[in-house]
């Protein structure tokens, strides 16, 4: 059995591609390490991602984010979530269910 990620394995070309996405998109940023991981941690959270969610927890810290901004971004993230599945199709809800706002 390989240590290869699974994606790795069953697509080496689809994976060379991500990988060079992911080094392109982090080194040409101009957003401090920091903000970047807790916007990682953030979307990963939102789509339950449970790996990468511990995997960005543990490197947002690394570079300097605290326990309460983690946490912030956590709650923040969830903030997000929830309030975007509440508006996603709010004017098909109301025209269902007789909500005239």
């Amino acid at each position: 059995m390989s240590n290869k990620p699974w994606f790795q394995e069953a697509s080496p070309e689809a994976s060379k591609a991500f990988l060079h996405f992911n080094r392109d998109v982090t080194s040409k940023t101009s957003l401090d390490e920091k903000t970047a991981e807790l916007i990682k941690l953030a979307t990963s959270s939102v789509l339950r991602c449970q790996h990468c969610t511990e995997l960005h927890i543990r490197k947002a810290l690394e570079v300097g984010a605290s326990q309460q901004e983690v946490a912030d971004a956590l709650l923040i993230a969830a903030l997000q979530g929830a309030g975007t599945q509440l508006y996603w199709n709010k004017e098909g809800f109301g025209e269902l269910l007789g909500d005239d706002t």
